[in-house]
């Protein structure tokens, strides 16, 4: 059986009396009223309750049927998507920092990986270039230091995988909230966190995910497309350094400090992000927050809850 909505019903411990009572989705509140012969009936809870309209824009619909409008133009089924959004809305909260902090390593493992790569195998093509026509054997230790330095940077790869986890855990938290708060999506929470591993998708999926975590309208879905395209240079420019630091290293610090610089602002713009997004959230759950209940109208929905 479906969960009785939130609502005004006949309260149980007084029928006879015709007092009702406000059931808040899960249990029974104690705000009690008895309805007016003018409340007129079958309106259904918060007629006009929670009508105005949100700062990015007019109210969109959500996912939860034809006629309920959310986040910002509330229907009857407000308090409903509180509480069944409730629990990843504070998920995510608790999350946000481990996000901000993973972006963090993820920038730091970049930087390793590609310093790590350039100075092992230019030193490995150095002393290759240095050995002399007679010599049959290699300098001792040649090997050993170029199996050394490819486990160093592949373990600080792998790193920067496991940390890119929480930030991707934190991603599908946020597209669930936004996705109960009615806020459009091109792509689902799952996708939008498996999109980073998609072969050609990975291109513009992960940007889409990240730019509907916010309202349409919200000025900080600005940030989203820079910060993706950002994340795409250092990509770039993670390979140009490292190629070119294997013939020359002197070179490849000009790639190099653009890498630095854009790992940087890839930071600075992410954090950013994830603070907007929570905040948009924030605000959501607010104006969804039933701190206290519509005002009372008639209601003869049969099968009050707790029967």
């Amino acid at each position: 059986m479906p969960p009785t909505p939130p609502g005004w019903y006949p309260d149980p411990s007084n029928q006879s009396g015709g007092a009702i009572r406000y059931w808040d989705g899960n249990a029974w509140t104690q705000h009690v009223a008895v309805p007016s012969a003018q409340s007129g009936g079958g309106q259904g809870f918060g007629a006009g309750y929670g009508a105005q309209g949100g700062p990015y824009g007019a109210a969109y619909r959500s996912p939860y049927g034809a006629g309920r409008q959310q986040p910002y133009g509330y229907g009857y089924d407000s308090t409903y998507v509180y509480n069944t959004t409730l629990a990843a809305f504070e998920t995510e909260g608790r999350r946000r920092r481990w996000a901000q902090r993973a972006l963090t390593g993820v920038a730091l493992c970049i930087a390793v990986t590609d310093i790590g790569y350039a100075f092992t195998f230019s030193n490995f093509l150095h002393t290759i270039a240095t050995i002399g026509p007679g010599t049959n054997q290699p300098p001792p230790g040649l090997f050993t230091h170029l199996a050394s330095g490819i486990a160093i940077t592949d373990s600080a790869f792998l790193i920067q995988v496991v940390v890119a986890v929480f930030f991707i855990i934190w991603q599908y938290e946020a597209a669930q909230v936004a996705r109960n708060l009615g806020f459009p999506a091109r792509v689902s929470p799952g996708l939008g966190a498996a999109s980073w591993f998609i072969p050609i998708g990975s291109l513009w999926l992960p940007y889409w995910s990240l730019a509907d975590l916010l309202p349409p309208a919200h000025p900080a879905r600005a940030k989203a497309l820079p910060t993706w395209l950002l994340y795409i240079g250092t990509q770039l420019l993670s390979v140009i350094t490292a190629a070119i630091a294997i013939w020359n290293l002197a070179v490849a610090l000009i790639p190099g400090v653009a890498l630095a610089v854009c790992l940087v602002m890839l930071v600075r713009n992410g954090r950013q992000l994830i603070d907007a997004t929570f905040e948009a959230h924030t605000d959501a759950m607010a104006r969804l927050a039933p701190a206290t209940p519509p005002p009372p109208t008639t209601r003869t929905t049969p099968g009050a809850p707790g029967a």
